[in-house]
């Protein structure tokens, strides 16, 4: 019996935890761990799972400094307290502690830069899970967000942001009496294996090759989660599922679906009473708990998501359409690549007229709907029997 301890560190949303539930229902038998970022749904999620639940340390308030837009994942752990020697040390320190109480003999990084770097050179196996975007490439700079639109000049600035962080790694190491590291790209490669939730067409990362220890391993696009299944309001038109988190044009947004009078579901696990009450209509059905992805996809025209990845590409694998209203940059990322598809739109989330005309422009053209049936043609091709398994035999291989 091996102990494996999870851990999650940056990101939002429940499509950390359910990947993460979706290896432990692999592992009965270990002893699991969890050290999460937010509690708050982990009771509920991991119901039924025999795991231990701990607090993860992460940087709470943020920076003063923060790089917005980021550009490339160097930018990301700035943001995340990487170029504060102080709050990293903090940080690493705090992740050490958790790692030496809990004596793992595995431990799987969900999106946990920081943890990743509190166990280099520490004696336990080592497992990345998440999107592409978790698993940077290791391009230099690392990790390029947008590599054809960046320029040979850019690159050179952003690669010197990153020795800079290097160095400051490398005196929190050197004061925990640790080996530095020689690039940040080998933060990553310390790894035993890397396993992308997802599949290369919808990789936030172009310029990805599998040139360091740590290489790449896609599992397919995972499966839903059995959920409510639930009825469309009962009026004529193209059926529109929304799923979106709180932003600030999100009345606008709601606004849009009342006043098309079009059968629709808006799913939110952070949707105010208020909000709710004032956008109520016979068109319109509100939830808070999570909804049945199979059978939604049935009878819907086209989604509304923040490009989020589970959950976009799952609908992009059953043929829908997708109007993406991206809040930060890995959706950002993602809502681009679907973009050039064809199989969807991006909308400027700050933008009154763009998410009006984003809409209509989806609703009422059916080249979307043929595009995105084109393009699930293709991600099933690569999906998996059970892209789960996949864990299991890393596992297996590492000892």
């Amino acid at each position: 019996m091996a102990k494996i301890l999870f851990t999650w560190e940056l990101g939002m949303g429940l499509g950390h935890l359910m990947g993460i539930k979706s290896f432990c229902e692999l592992l009965k038998g270990h002893e699991l761990h969890l050290a999460a970022k937010d509690l708050r749904h982990v009771g509920s999620i991991f119901s039924g799972v025999d795991i231990e639940i701990h607090q993860a340390p992460f940087l709470q308030g943020g920076i003063g400094n923060p790089v917005e837009p980021a550009f490339c994942y160097s930018h990301i752990l700035h943001n995340c307290g990487f170029s504060e020697k102080k709050v990293l040390s903090s940080l690493v320190r705090a992740w050490q502690n958790l790692f030496f109480a809990v004596k793992p003999d595995v431990v799987v990084f969900e999106h946990s830069p920081t943890a990743l770097l509190a166990a280099v050179h520490l004696n336990f196996k080592k497992i990345g899970i998440g999107t592409g975007f978790t698993s940077p490439s290791p391009s230099k700079p690392m990790g390029l967000f947008f590599p054809d639109s960046t320029s040979e000049q850019g690159r050179n600035k952003l690669v010197e942001f990153e020795c800079g962080l290097l160095k400051t790694l490398n005196e929190v190491l050197f004061d925990l009496h640790m080996s530095p590291l020689e690039s940040l790209q080998s933060l990553f490669a310390q790894l035993d294996k890397s396993i992308v939730s997802g599949v290369p067409a919808l990789d936030h990362f172009c310029e990805r090759r599998n040139e360091y220890g740590a290489y790449v391993d896609y599992t397919g696009i995972p499966k839903p989660e059995k959920a409510t299944n639930p009825a469309w309001p009962e009026v004529e038109g193209k059926r529109i599922f929304a799923y979106t988190h709180r932003f600030h044009k999100l009345p606008l947004l709601l606004s849009a679906l009342k006043q098309s009078r079009q059968p629709s579901i808006v799913y939110s696990s952070s949707i105010t009473h208020e909000l709710i009450s004032q956008f109520s209509a016979e068109n319109l059905r509100f939830f808070n708990s999570p909804l049945d992805v199979d059978e939604i996809s049935k009878t819907c025209s086209f989604a509304i998501t923040n490009g989020n990845y589970n959950l976009s590409s799952q609908l992009l694998l059953r043929g829908i359409p997708l109007v993406i209203v991206p809040l930060h940059r890995e959706q950002q990322i993602f809502a681009n690549i679907v973009e050039k598809t064809g199989a969807g739109v991006v909308v400027d989330h700050r933008d009154n007229e763009d998410i009006i005309a984003k809409l209509n422009l989806v609703a009422n053209s059916e080249s979307f709907k043929r595009k995105a049936e084109s393009f699930a043609t293709e991600l099933n091709q690569f999906q998996r029997e059970s892209p789960q398994k996949l864990f299991q035999d890393v596992l297996n291989s590492i000892g």
